[in-house]
C-alpha cells in the first residue's frame, strides 16, 4: 500500500501497522527553543485549536517535524519519508 494512497485512509481496514523507531525528548518550556536535532529555529504550529496542548514543531534547517505534548513536556521526532519507506 502506498503511504500517499488517500483512498486507503477512508477504509480503516486498509491501514497497515508497522513498527518504526521514534526519538523522544523533553519539550522546551518556551516556544523559542531550538530544534533538538540541528539547533536551528523551531517553528511552532497549533493545528487544532481545540487541543492547545498538542503542537507541531517544524525546522526549516533540517526539515524535522516534531509532535509536542505540552501536558507531559515531551517532543517526538516524526519519521521522514525514507524512514517510512523502510518500515
Amino acid at each position: 500500500m502506498s503511504f500517499w494512497n488517500r483512498s486507503a485512509w477512508a477504509d480503516p481496514d486498509a491501514l497497515e501497522c508497522v513498527p518504526i523507531a521514534c526519538h523522544l525528548t523533553t519539550a522546551p518550556q518556551s516556544g523559542r527553543a531550538p530544534c533538538p536535532v540541528c539547533r536551528g529555529k523551531l517553528l511552532i504550529h497549533q493545528p487544532d485549536t481545540t487541543q492547545p496542548d498538542r503542537l507541531l514543531g517544524t525546522c526549516a534547517e533540517c526539515k524535522g517535524w516534531f509532535l509536542i505534548d505540552v501536558d507531559v513536556s515531551q517532543m517526538l521526532l516524526l519519521p521522514d519519508s525514507p524512514s517510512l519507506a523502510c518500515s
